[in-house]
């Protein structure tokens, strides 16, 4: 794992950048009509701005890139992507700190999660398996001599099974063969730029 932590170390961290932040936590709509994140840990609600309506479907819970208002945020917050937006089911008593990168497909299933301890994969063919990791630009992760390849893609990824949104579209490469699926990002990840 320490090739992974030494390819973010040059990076700004997500958590103290002044660019974009990775935020999660319980979202409410004011009486007047505005929007709020409860960020997952603290009590005090912070105003959300979502000039592209990204937020209309949203339950009581999600995961956004967002862009401070006034230094540090202490203006609100103006989301400019959708991270992690679940159907429903979920909320801030997962660890988003426990993790870097999550993906997952369908048909058939698979799924992945990028940690401290490497490339944890799931896959019907055998017990899951952790398989040391190193990354690339992108993220890009590769594993187990390029058996392994995780590719995370900005954009929208819906799952319809669940009626999940993702912010990023995952390529799993895995002897060759490409699968497709769903991903997101864990708070102590490195924004992507």
């Amino acid at each position: 794992m320490a090739l992974l932590m030494t390819g973010c170390a040059d990076q700004p961290s997500a958590r103290s950048s002044e660019g974009v932040r990775l935020l999660a936590g319980n979202i409410e709509w004011g009486t007047e009509g505005g929007l709020f994140l409860t960020p997952c840990g603290e009590s005090a609600a912070i105003r959300m701005e979502d000039p592209e309506g990204m937020l209309e479907r949203a339950g009581s819970f999600v995961s956004v890139h967002a862009v401070p208002r006034g230094k540090g945020g202490k203006d609100g917050w103006i989301v400019v992507g959708i991270n992690y937006m679940p159907g429903e089911g979920f909320d801030c008593s997962a660890d988003w700190n426990a993790f870097l990168w999550r993906a997952s497909g369908n048909e058939p299933f698979w799924s992945a999660e990028v940690g401290e301890d490497g490339l944890t994969l799931r896959t019907p063919e055998g017990p899951s398996r952790v398989l040391p990791v190193r990354v690339e630009e992108g993220p890009t992760f590769i594993a187990d001599a390029r058996e392994v390849t995780l590719r995370f893609l900005p954009g929208p990824c819906a799952d319809t099974m669940s009626d999940t949104v993702y912010g990023y579209r995952v390529e799993f490469t895995q002897e060759r063969k490409v699968l497709w699926g769903c991903g997101y990002q864990g708070l102590a990840a490195e924004p992507l730029k």
